[in-house]
């Protein structure tokens, strides 16, 4: 039995963005998860790879005092260190244009009437101005979070319509950006109550590794003596175990992140129908 799609430009309570968010993900799992796999998953694939080899490369080091530090350490280390952020800021970039780009494009043309090839042709089109977007939208956080935690908090929730606007809107960023805290203004709370459940659900699928890793670890690591210096051998084969799981945990974080987006567009479209209904109100 076919189901309806989900329509987008709609009002929602919290109940139906959380519930739509699942509906949505389930119902076009297939065409979506195939424009990940295409357009940013060999991005991720690669920051998680680059992480890995972080761990695999300089840990050593660390759980070992008496091995050879060679010469330049800590400059590889950060050189290192700073490529593997850029993969991860590059490999999060790409994953929220082929979800935002997704939707913007099933709003637009409805479900099942467009291509990987339009996603990708959108994708490019907006390369540039999501790439400013996220320089100048990261910036604003994290000079929120150091002057205080709250305004972080703030900011973050806030702007968690600036992809979404730019791209369905095709605003530049000082429209998006006075469009976006429009919005959230009218629900802040609401808004940041639905990340909050979303990303605590992900916290918990992503323990499920986790503990894995640990529970098997732990025979390994009762039969140390305590007493004792540890083993550098052991606690070096336990930490290039932890940079796969690691690497497999980050894989799976940045897929989960789908969850947290499709719900900020379903609230986005909320807000802006209500704002809209009260708009046709107030002429009437």
């Amino acid at each position: 039995m076919q189901k309806n799609p989900v329509e987008f430009k709609k009002r929602r309570d919290f109940g139906a963005i959380f519930t739509d968010t699942f509906v949505f993900i389930g119902q076009e799992f297939r065409p979506l998860a195939m424009a990940v796999l295409y357009f940013s998953f060999p991005f991720i694939l690669v920051a998680a790879i680059s992480m890995f080899l972080f761990f695999h490369r300089f840990m050593p080091f660390f759980a070992n005092p008496e091995a050879i530090v060679p010469s330049g350490f800590m400059k590889d280390i950060l050189f290192f260190y700073f490529f593997m952020i850029v993969l991860f800021l590059v490999s999060k970039l790409m994953f929220i244009s082929t979800i935002n780009n997704y939707i913007a494009l099933y709003v637009e043309r409805g479900r099942g009437n467009f291509t990987a090839a339009d996603v990708s042709h959108r994708i490019g089109s907006n390369f540039w101005p999501m790439l400013g977007t996220a320089i100048l939208a990261g910036l604003m956080i994290s000079i929120g979070t150091l002057f205080c935690l709250l305004p972080g908090i703030y900011l973050a929730v806030s702007l968690s319509f600036i992809y979404i606007t730019l791209i369905y809107e095709n605003k530049g960023f000082g429209d998006a950006l006075s469009r976006t805290f429009e919005l959230s203004n009218r629900q802040w709370w609401w808004t940041f109550l639905i990340l909050l459940v979303m990303y605590i659900i992900i916290s918990v699928v992503l323990m499920i590794p986790y503990f894995i890793y640990f529970a098997l670890s732990v025979g390994s690591f009762i039969s140390l003596n305590l007493n004792h210096q540890p083993d550098p051998d052991q606690l070096v084969a336990f930490m290039k175990g932890y940079s796969i799981v690691l690497a497999i945990i980050v894989i799976i974080s940045s897929l989960l992140q789908a969850i947290p987006w499709v719900a900020m567009a379903l609230q986005y479209f909320n807000l802006v129908e209500m704002k809209n209904s009260e708009s046709a109100d107030s002429i009437r």
